[in-house]
C-alpha cells in the first residue's frame, strides 16, 4: 500500500510538473532571439558595365558588391555609404560577394567599429569609412547546432576568441573553394 501511494504521488509529481514545462515549441526557443552584427544594408554583384566603369579589380572572381538597398538610419547610411557605391573590402576582407560579408559579420559584436574600403558610384572615387556596426535581433536556434562557419584568414582570430567567448568547440581546416 505504501509502495502504490508513493508510485501514485511520483506519477501526479511528474504530471504536474510536465504540465507546468512550456509547450516544446517555447521550449526550443521559438520566441528567443539574439543580438547580431549588422551593416544595415544589401548588396549585389556589379554589372558588367559597373566592372569597367569602376575598374573593378578583378581576382578569381569580381572583387566588390554593390549596394542595392541601405536600411533607414542604418550605420551604412548614417556613415554616408550611397545606394550604388561598390565595397570592395571589409577591414582586410576581400569581398567578392554577398557570402563574406554574411561571413565577416558572424564572427563580430555590434559596436564593434569596422573600417570599409568603397568605391564611390558617382564618380569612381576610392574611399575608407570607418563605422561601428550595427545590431538587429534575429531567432536563436532552437537547440545547438553543429554548423560550418566561414571565416577567412584575416579573421581567425577574431572567430576563435567569438567562440571561446561562447564555450564553442572549433575545427579549423583550409578550403581552396575560395581559390
Amino acid at each position: 500500500m505504501k509502495q502504490s501511494f508513493v508510485s501514485l504521488l511520483f506519477a501526479l509529481a511528474f504530471l504536474l510538473l510536465a504540465a507546468s514545462l512550456p509547450a516544446q515549441s517555447e521550449a526550443a526557443g521559438q520566441d528567443k532571439k539574439v543580438e547580431v552584427a549588422t551593416l544595415g544594408m544589401t548588396t549585389r554583384a556589379p554589372s558588367k558595365q559597373e566592372i569597367e566603369r569602376h575598374e573593378l579589380p578583378v581576382l578569381t572572381r569580381v572583387q566588390g558588391q554593390v549596394i542595392a538597398k541601405l536600411d533607414e538610419g542604418g550605420v551604412t547610411a548614417l556613415a554616408g555609404l550611397r545606394v550604388g557605391d561598390v565595397v570592395f573590402k571589409v577591414e582586410k576582407s576581400g569581398v567578392l560577394s554577398q557570402d563574406d560579408l554574411s561571413d565577416f559579420l558572424r564572427v563580430r559584436k555590434p559596436g564593434q567599429s569596422v573600417r570599409i574600403e568603397l568605391v564611390r558610384a558617382a564618380d569612381s572615387a576610392h574611399e575608407s569609412v570607418e563605422l561601428k556596426l550595427g545590431k538587429k535581433l534575429v531567432k536563436a536556434p532552437d537547440r545547438p547546432q553543429l554548423r560550418w562557419q566561414y571565416a577567412g584568414l584575416s579573421d581567425l582570430a577574431t572567430a576563435l576568441s567569438v567562440a571561446e567567448e561562447k564555450g564553442q568547440l572549433v575545427m579549423v581546416g583550409l578550403s581552396g573553394a575560395e581559390t
